[in-house]
């Protein structure tokens, strides 16, 4: 049975590991084990996570994994003995923790992204896993709406997910390499803008992150 349901993000008691080569592969697998026609991909995880990290509100840690894998809302899957919610939700919540205190430290940030054949980072499905998040809290993002200037803190992530065809899931590139590099960059410099601006209201209500449990 998978444990009791808390609240993301939490408090983190002491510094996460971050999830490494064997770590990140062992998530995949559970992913395709899982939920292999609907799961997130590992660049849209980091993707929603980061924006899970700078949203000034809580989400439930199983809308986490439930949005994660595809599922309907409150959807768990069906573990078995080698595919459980606690290996599982232990990753996901290493993850997430490493990213939020890179965030919170203002550097060692370093977002999983694809690349092509030529080396070039894509960004897209990272930055569809950003908006995910917000589409899931749209409440908790509305400040954005009023304030022009961090507002505009979106445009690359937008720039970003509007060149990803969800319906055919094809890729139609739109920005020269220069131009996607820099939008990558900027998305980044988001990413960090995002979480202090969000920071106040976060330290208010208590919810500063870190993990699923």
């Amino acid at each position: 049975a998978p444990p009791a349901e808390s609240a993301m993000p939490s408090p983190a008691p002491a510094p996460s590991l971050p999830l490494n080569d064997e770590d990140l592969a062992r998530l995949d697998e559970l992913f395709e084990a899982l939920s292999p026609d609907t799961a997130m991909l590992l660049e849209e995880l980091d993707g929603f996570f980061t924006a899970l990290a700078c949203s000034p509100d809580r989400l439930p840690a199983g809308a986490v994994v439930s949005e994660v894998l595809g599922l309907e809302p409150g959807q768990l899957p069906a573990y078995d003995a080698d595919h459980t919610a606690e290996e599982l939700e232990a990753l996901l919540g290493r993850h997430f923790a490493s990213i939020d205190e890179a965030l919170r430290a203002g550097q060692g940030f370093a977002p999983i992204l694809m690349h092509d054949e030529d080396g070039e980072p894509g960004g897209n499905l990272w930055a569809i896993g950003f908006l995910r998040a917000i589409n899931l809290q749209p409440d908790s993002w509305k400040a954005l709406d009023e304030d022009a200037e961090a507002g505009d803190l979106l445009d690359p992530i937008g720039a970003l997910a509007g060149e990803f065809d969800e319906d055919s899931g094809e890729l139609r590139r739109t920005m020269s390499s220069a131009d996607r590099q820099q939008a990558v960059d900027d998305m980044i410099e988001s990413a960090f803008a995002l979480y202090d601006y969000f920071s106040p209201v976060r330290a208010d209500a208590g919810t500063r992150g870190d993990r699923p449990h």
